[in-house]
């Protein structure tokens, strides 16, 4: 008999939109149709920034159990999110939530995580720690991705109720500035004119391994529900294997998966295999656009061309940002803990001991944000990319 599942997830994500890359939060919401028997899978691309799928029809029922009136027998749904992000590890927990809270729960739930960042989970919500080099090995720390964000939405601001009580986030408060004369749209993401602003304590970092820990442990004690996740892991090909219609992914791990290892030494440490399940997933969620790009890129998930066509189609211009981190001898008499500027090459900067859990610090420690604009004329006076080839020029073999 053939089984018809309507929405086999509905996951929440940080779905950040263009005016509001780090901060304005909503719902995304990711739905299929599978078969039991003829069984088409998918994957399925959710950025922080936006979703690329239709939502789930108003009607939908949400359901990840493969089940029938006619059967009672219990079955696995497998789920490999490649990026432990805020975006998958958020994923990771509402999967979680749905499989624990399901009537009549015949299935068993594994979801993998997969994250290659060298510094563990994090993704663009990631901070540097480091230690200084006068014997002292006093700590030093900064925020380099995301800095803040807001809950523009009743939907986020309930979510970050949960994440307030549970005291992984704490509204940042200081003396906010910005240029004089400088409009809230030209401030950095509405800094300091759309408060208040939200940051994870100790570190933007610490959220997203916060949410994937509390979804560890809540998995701990049921034996129909898993998570792992997998760290310092790159997964560089996804493959359908069509005669159980599951995706194997293909990748590395260790130094030959870090963004910032030369291509020479990559290249002699990379033992493509398969990783994660061996007889693969029903499902994948990919986290961030990166994975959709051409395999010269280090972020790519090798994913296949036709799914990320969409993508390119639908994703737009991505606007990159410089950061620069600075770590003060002394303290300094700069007048405010955070400013947006109205400038040609600094948006904005902010210092890290001023945000909740890292007052702390030893030394001063502040961030510096370039603007969209300065980044981009910076890049193209330097290429990554050979015109013809599309090699990127920093990982050619040679170097």
């Amino acid at each position: 008999m053939r089984l018809s599942i309507l929405s086999i997830y509905q996951v929440v994500l940080t779905h950040i939109t263009k005016k509001s890359f780090f901060m304005s939060v909503r719902y995304g919401i990711l739905s299929t149709s599978l078969q039991a028997n003829s069984s088409k899978t998918d994957v399925w691309m959710c950025d922080g920034r936006r979703d690329y799928l239709p939502p789930l029809p108003a009607n939908s029922s949400l359901n990840i159990n493969r089940m029938s009136s006619s059967t009672t027998k219990t079955t696995t749904v497998s789920i490999a999110i490649i990026g432990g992000g805020i975006t998958g590890a958020t994923a990771a927990q509402t999967l979680a939530k749905q499989h624990a809270i399901s009537s009549n729960n015949k299935s068993n739930l594994i979801i993998h995580v997969f994250d290659q960042g060298r510094r563990g989970v994090g993704g663009r919500t990631s901070s540097r720690t480091s230690t200084t080099s006068d014997g002292t090995q006093q700590q030093l720390k900064f925020d380099h991705g995301c800095q803040f964000f807001r809950a523009d939405t009743p939907q986020f601001q309930n979510i970050l109720k949960y994440w307030i009580h549970q005291d992984y986030v704490r509204e940042w408060k200081g003396n906010f500035q910005s240029s004089n004369g400088m409009s809230s749209d030209r401030e950095f993401f509405g800094m300091p004119s759309i408060p208040p602003f939200y940051v994870a304590v100790n570190g933007m970092q610490s959220l997203a391994k916060n949410v994937l820990d509390q979804v560890i442990s809540s998995t701990s004690n049921d034996k129909s529900a898993e998570l792992q996740v997998y760290t310092g892991t790159r997964v560089a090909q996804l493959q359908r294997d069509e005669s159980t219609n599951k995706w194997k992914l293909h990748g590395t791990s260790g130094v030959a998966a870090y963004h910032d290892t030369p291509e020479r030494i990559a290249q002699a440490n990379n033992t493509s295999t398969i990783i994660g399940q061996q007889q693969g997933y029903d499902a994948i969620i990919l986290t961030d656009v990166s994975s959709s790009f051409g395999k010269w890129h280090r972020a790519s998930a090798g994913v296949p061309e036709s799914f990320a066509k969409r993508v390119r189609e639908r994703v737009g211009a991505r606007v990159p940002l410089f950061s620069c981190m600075i770590a003060f001898d002394k303290e300094t008499s700069i007048p405010f803990d955070a400013a947006s500027f109205d400038d040609s090459i600094v948006w904005f900067a902010a210092k890290s001991n001023s945000k909740p859990g890292m007052e702390s610090l030893h030394k001063e420690c502040w961030t510096i944000v370039s603007t969209p604009d300065y980044a981009m004329d910076t890049i193209e006076e330097t290429p990554m990319q050979d015109a013809i080839t599309g090699d990127l020029y920093p990982n050619l073999p040679s170097i």
